[in-house]
């Protein structure tokens, strides 16, 4: 949605009105992971949603990967709201860590999907065969 001042208004009808409460559903799940990449934390009833979440599931994580330093979110001292960002030296070159490609090369990990798929089937035949006779 274009930012517009009638943008909040415009997000409480259809078909945004259901996305927000799904969203809202799924941050109640007991130890979910919201995972916030890119967001500003600059439109209040999507801070709203998430302020509430963490008022009320107590076993909720929040990663943040943003520099939202200067926004209310981080000066909130919660031990299950992790705030990533910052600068670093990588390879002779000031990298950020928040940003997206650098989360996509060094955060996630490199797996090949056929080797993978491969892998956990043989871990779970071998698992199977082990405890069959059991």
């Amino acid at each position: 949605m274009y930012p517009t001042p009638t943008k909040q208004n415009k997000s409480l009808g259809s078909p945004y009105v259901e996305l927000f409460r799904e969203f809202q559903k799924k941050l109640l799940i007991p130890h979910s992971v919201l995972f916030v990449i890119g967001y500003s934390f600059s439109d209040e009833h999507v801070n709203n949603i998430i302020y509430q979440a963490l008022a009320t599931n107590s076993t909720i994580n929040l990663v943040i990967l943003n520099d939202i330093s200067s926004k209310d979110i981080a000066k909130i001292n919660d031990n299950r709201i992790f705030k990533i960002w910052g600068c670093i030296n990588n390879d002779g070159k000031d990298t950020m860590v928040h940003y997206f490609d650098y989360i996509v090369d060094n955060l996630f990990p490199n797996i090949d999907a056929t080797k993978n798929q491969e892998m956990l089937l043989k871990k779970f035949i071998d698992y199977y065969n082990e405890n069959l006779s059991k």
